[in-house]
């Protein structure tokens, strides 16, 4: 079976932001490999470009996110990431989505290097809230990322056979 052109760019936008993600969680690539089963080398082979991600690693991936997102709800900012990098592109300019990838990479670094949770979420409300106004993202407002059917409307548009549009 053929990987539809939108799924092709999914896996993509998760295979560039896949380290920023990891990072923000404050996941060392061993942990994330233990997660989903796969070797530390197979996770910076990822973040490096170095192979390309197949569909099964992108589900699984996003599972353990999905998971992260639902046991971990006083981290707000993860699912806020998670969305602005690999659901909300295509409703943001491309100057847009690289000021919210260079932001929450920024952000990222902040928490990897140690900074609590309260500042981790003052950074990315102060470096994200200035470029969702502009674009009219609604950041503020629950994103429908986590929780019941909502949280599987990635898979749903993954596993979905309807042809490209």
């Amino acid at each position: 079976m053929a990987i539809s052109k939108d799924r092709v760019h999914q896996i993509k936008l998760l295979q560039e932001n896949l380290q920023t993600i990891r990072k923000l969680i404050g996941w060392t690539i061993d942990d994330l490999g233990e997660k989903i089963g796969v070797s530390k080398q197979t996770i910076s082979n990822l973040e490096n470009a170095n192979t390309k991600m197949s569909l099964t690693q992108y589900i699984a991936i996003r599972a353990v996110l999905d998971y992260e997102v639902q046991e971990h709800p006083e981290n707000d900012v993860l699912p806020k990431a998670i969305h602005l990098l690999l659901d909300e592109e295509n409703n943001l300019s491309q100057e847009e989505y690289m000021q919210v990838k260079e932001a929450i990479a920024t952000v990222a670094a902040a928490a990897s290097g140690g900074a609590d949770k309260s500042m981790v979420s003052k950074l990315f409300t102060g470096m994200i809230g200035p470029v969702a106004v502009g674009a009219g993202i609604g950041l503020f407002t629950p994103l429908g990322i986590v929780g019941g059917i909502a949280s599987t409307g990635w898979l749903k548009s993954m596993l979905d056979n309807g042809k490209d549009t």
